[in-house]
């Protein structure tokens, strides 16, 4: 977050019905259970975020090391690693609107991150954050991709460039 400190408020582990999209990212069944860490963040005492992960049923034994990575501070799992993430900015659910005192249809960000076991390449957890947007600010990182030289101009491409005499 930008200016504050993130604190885990509260942190609940149930095994739910998960999503139809959510199991099918996960590889299970459609109506199956799945483990689900939900997470409500604060960020100088006010709701700041809201996470959940979802674990298959066989990550049951190593879902408290999971709970304890899902925090900023926790050390990262060695077996996982992010495969994929998604970024949305859109009115969250209702439930978590309330939860981070959004107003009825105030967009927030959701960060959708999907880890993958390190050795085997099967999806092992799917995170979801939805952040509020005045408290964050997102930078995406890959170490495979090195970054742009900056020089006196600014970062390479075109998009970096002043559009002049331009005109919708």
């Amino acid at each position: 977050p930008m200016g504050g400190e993130l604190a885990c408020k509260s942190r609940t582990i149930a095994k739910r019905r998960a999503a139809e999209d959510v199991a099918r990212a996960l590889g299970a069944p459609p109506g199956v259970e799945l483990l689900g860490i939900r997470c409500l963040w604060t960020v100088g005492g006010e709701p700041g975020a809201f996470s959940v992960s979802y674990l298959p049923a066989q990550m049951e034994a190593l879902v408290d090391k999971f709970a304890a990575a899902t925090s900023p501070t926790g050390t990262p799992l060695h077996y996982a690693r992010p495969g994929a993430f998604q970024i949305d900015f859109a009115p969250p659910a209702p439930s978590v609107a309330r939860a981070l005192r959004l107003a009825p249809g105030e967009p927030a960000v959701t960060v959708t991150v999907r880890f993958d076991d390190a050795v085997r390449r099967k999806v092992i957890a799917l995170t979801v954050a939805v952040l509020r947007p005045d408290l964050f600010r997102i930078v995406v990182e890959s170490p495979g991709i090195p970054a742009p030289t900056v020089g006196p101009e600014g970062p390479p491409g075109s998009w970096t460039h002043p559009a002049e005499d331009w005109a919708p």
